[in-house]
């Protein structure tokens, strides 16, 4: 074989030409020549017999550094159709994005915490304008109160004497040294009733003595005990009513967090449905001036004079229904062998990798 029948041995792929160097155009040279990686195989009767293609073209062309090219490209079957069904589905996610909403269940959770909330302060209000509990306090300790003020003013008013008949009848809440003492000279006096003696008349004298000593004493105590049990009473309903206050300022705090976060969730719904909105009205503009969406895959060989060829390159064509012509993406090598792997094996994943490169952008849910 001469020199115009070389291998070649440069470029992306390793390409081999027409076994008998082919005299004709560069568009055939390429097509009746062969991959090193896929020598079973001519390159025109693969790449032509594509399930994915709708058609395949073969052209030369001049790139920008003015180079002489063969073009092939594949036009991809089904991207308008695809775009079509999206952009359908689309709008009606939009429509139904419009009377639905996928924060109703956090709202109706809102809502009914709320309520719950607000009743609890109503309940809590009644009962704090409820005199129940002091009521309740009250006679609790009231009573007590009472019966030390009455022994108070028996035992600021009466001597040892008149004490006596009315020893059994006091109340003493609190039993200190001094009460006892007190409680003892009032029961020596009574006892020595009717007794003459000098022992009797001894015990008398030191008994209205230490009466008259520890009188202030026990007045003293009787009173701490009297204002402890007024304090009890009054710190009670005071704490009462100050747990009720505390209970309704919780409550209607988290009433207030619970509002604004329906607040924000309305905001939040607001905001979906005018994203809904603009989104529906882009779908719709794209439905009504729907340009042809369509792709094509292509791959670039240049033919040396010898015949003998390399790929240098190859890309895909985009052109979504917005667009008015195809925007070009070339491929990175790894991407341009997977590319020629797709077209030996005739798979379908070209058509996924399109599809993820011609969203919308748009959605509405």
């Amino acid at each position: 074989m001469g020199n115009d029948c070389q291998r070649i041995l440069f470029g992306l792929f390793m390409a081999s030409s027409l076994s008998g160097c082919l005299q004709g155009n560069d568009i055939e040279t390429v097509k009746e020549g062969r991959f090193d990686a896929y020598p079973e195989f001519k390159i025109g009767e693969t790449f032509d017999n594509r399930a994915l293609c709708e058609t395949t073209s073969w052209d030369l062309i001049q790139d920008d550094r003015g180079r002489d090219l063969v073009e092939y490209r594949c036009e991809i079957k089904g991207i308008h159709a695809y775009y079509t069904e999206k952009l359908a589905k689309q709008a009606d996610q939009c429509e139904a994005a419009l009377s639905t909403t996928f924060l109703d269940s956090h709202k109706g959770r809102y809502i009914a915490q709320r309520e719950k909330e607000l009743e609890k302060i109503v309940k809590l209000k009644a009962s704090l304008g409820d005199d129940s509990y002091e009521k309740k306090a009250r006679a609790e300790h009231e009573p007590k109160m009472a019966k030390i003020k009455t022994t108070l003013d028996v035992v600021r008013a009466k001597n040892i004497d008149q004490m006596v008949p009315l020893i059994e009848k006091l109340y003493f809440p609190v039993w200190s040294g001094d009460v006892r003492s007190y409680t003892s000279d009032i029961e020596t006096i009574a006892e020595n009733r009717g007794d003459s003696s000098s022992t009797a008349k001894q015990q008398n004298y030191y008994a209205r003595k230490d009466f008259d000593e520890v009188k202030p004493a026990v007045i003293a105590s009787l009173e701490k005990s009297y204002r402890y049990q007024e304090d009890e009473m009054n710190s009670r309903i005071r704490a009462h009513n100050a747990n009720l206050e505390g209970s309704i300022r919780a409550s209607e705090e988290e009433a207030a967090r619970l509002t604004t976060l329906l607040e924000g969730l309305e905001a939040k719904e607001a905001d979906a449905d005018e994203t809904a909105k603009a989104n529906l009205a882009k779908i719709n503009e794209i439905l009504n001036t729907f340009n042809v969406a369509s792709a094509y895959e292509f791959f670039q060989w240049s033919v040396a004079d010898d015949n003998t060829f390399v790929l240098i390159g190859g890309g895909l064509g985009l052109r979504k229904p917005q667009d008015d012509t195809h925007q070009r993406a070339p491929y990175l090598e790894a991407r341009l062998k997977q590319a020629i792997g797709d077209a030996y094996s005739d798979s379908s994943a070209l058509f996924e990798y399109i599809t993820q490169r011609t969203e919308t952008g748009l959605g509405c849910q």
